[in-house]
């Protein structure tokens, strides 16, 4: 098979987010370096935002955008009837206690393994970070060998 012989945990330099694609293999990782963005393959191929997930933020996937069409707006309709106003609702019950609550907060060693992990993905994403800058700078360096030449 092809991903037999495929290096695993590659680094993608990008030139921007859009470049990036949907779907990849897992451990593979993206740098946009427009946007200083780190994106990761899931196990199951799909490529989230590493940098959503260490900013705290909801992860998402790479941004498409696509083909544009040729239409013309369409002419505006009737305005409808006013609805009415409804009435304001009741102040709801007080809640439980907090022992007794439906929803318990997080054990505290499953938030210090978080919190690991979190730290872990940092070095990582770092680690990343230096190798595509020292990459970034080899690059320039051959640039400027071959123009001597």
């Amino acid at each position: 098979m092809a991903n037999e012989k495929r290096q695993k945990n590659k680094l993608h330099p990008t030139i921007c987010e859009s470049c990036i694609p949907e779907q990849g293999v897992a451990g593979d990782v993206w740098f946009a370096r427009a946007e200083g963005s780190v994106w990761l393959a899931l196990k199951s191929g799909v490529v989230v935002s590493l940098s959503d997930i260490l900013h705290g933020e909801i992860a998402h996937t790479p941004p498409r955008h696509g083909r544009d069409g040729e239409s013309i707006m369409g002419p505006r309709g009737i305005a409808g009837e006013k609805g009415r106003d409804g009435k304001d609702g009741r102040d709801g019950k007080d809640g439980r206690a907090g022992k007794d609550s439906a929803q318990p907060g997080l054990d505290s060693a499953v938030l210090v393994n978080a919190l690991k992990q979190v730290a872990d993905m940092k070095l990582i994403v770092t680690a990343i970070y230096d190798q595509n800058r020292q990459a970034a700078g080899y690059i320039e360096y051959l640039r400027e060998r071959t123009k001597k030449v």
